[in-house]
């Protein structure tokens, strides 16, 4: 078993995902540690043509958007943590796998902190700081499962619905509600990326 899953959709990413794997396949931590699967939703563009240079577990979906294509990479998952990525995004630096790796404590769920760059802005996106789950779930203003690391076992019975908007919250939620235990990491794992704001 691995210690950490990345599940990365990819659907027309050929400008970013380099710069995404990149940032994955230079961490300090061990590689036995960690698998990286991408799962490409019906590329037109050369991206998928990029993926396989790297060692990646590449699947392929028609279409189903970034939940339905999440779905995939959740069935044969075989970490005992799971990080979604998007193909524009990247860690944050290359030690933060390992960082993070030494500071759970089979927590069931990880809220992280994430750089947000949209254009030429900058800013830093994090979840409230709560006592209890039960106040997360009622304080959070971030329901994106992004914000989280979680383990895989929390996902067994939910996925996300194919082809719809906010999948997110639901998928999200409940694996909040199922969880018993959470850790703050406390620093930017990731930047999530835009070329601009809309």
């Amino acid at each position: 078993m691995f210690r950490f899953s990345i599940i990365i959709p990819n659907y027309n990413e050929e400008k970013y995902i380099s710069r995404c794997l990149e940032s994955i396949f230079n961490q300090t931590i061990n590689k036995k540690k960690y698998e990286v699967i991408v799962i490409d939703d019906g590329s037109t563009d050369n991206s998928t043509e990029i993926i396989k240079k790297y060692n990646v577990k590449l699947l392929y979906s028609n279409r189903l958007g970034t939940g339905g294509a999440r779905n995939k990479g959740l069935e044969i998952a075989k970490g005992e943590y799971i990080i979604l990525l998007d193909g524009d995004d990247y860690l944050y630096k290359n030690d933060v796998l390992e960082r993070l790796d030494k500071e759970l404590n089979n927590e069931d769920i990880v809220f992280v902190k994430y750089k947000q760059v949209l254009g030429n802005q900058e800013k830093q996106i994090e979840e409230n700081k709560a006592y209890t789950l039960r106040e997360q779930i009622y304080k959070s203003c971030y329901f994106c499962c992004t914000l989280k690391c979680f383990k895989k076992q929390l996902t067994e019975g939910v996925r996300y619905k194919d082809r719809s908007y906010h999948e997110d919250i639901a998928f999200t939620l409940e694996l909040m509600c199922k969880a018993n235990s959470f850790l703050y990491f406390d620093d930017i794992m990731y930047i999530y990326y835009k070329e601009e704001e809309f």
